[in-house]
């Protein structure tokens, strides 16, 4: 077994500790009480993912700008791997992470 599988398998073992510690954590959100707090803390209109597409019922589409002054301004798909955005913490804290769709589409999915 060569370097390379040995840190994949590192890998695979952290990124599954890492989940299972964020699915376990007290403070974690479901999606109805994420996209009420979506809409009263940062004024998105935040809605369910089957709206988007109704073949997926897990996550939230933002279906607005997320480019605001409650979201830091947000920057769409640069700002979804940003760690220091005041959207991110938010969501890393409760549970979820963003992943942008394309340029202006944003997507957030539990942990």
């Amino acid at each position: 077994m060569g370097c390379v599988a040995v840190k994949l398998i590192l890998d695979l073992w952290i990124t599954i500790l890492y989940r299972w510690d964020m699915k376990n954590r007290k403070d974690n959100m479901n999606q109805e009480t994420m996209i009420k707090e979506l809409e009263s803390k940062f004024k998105l209109n935040a809605v369910p993912m089957e709206e988007w597409d109704s073949n997926r019922d897990n996550g939230i589409w933002i279906r607005d700008d997320i480019c605001k002054e409650s979201t830091g301004f947000y920057n769409y798909a640069e700002d979804s791997m940003n760690d220091d955005n005041i959207l991110n913490k938010f969501m890393l804290k409760h549970g979820w992470y963003a992943q942008p769709y394309d340029a202006e589409t944003i997507f957030f999915y539990e942990i």
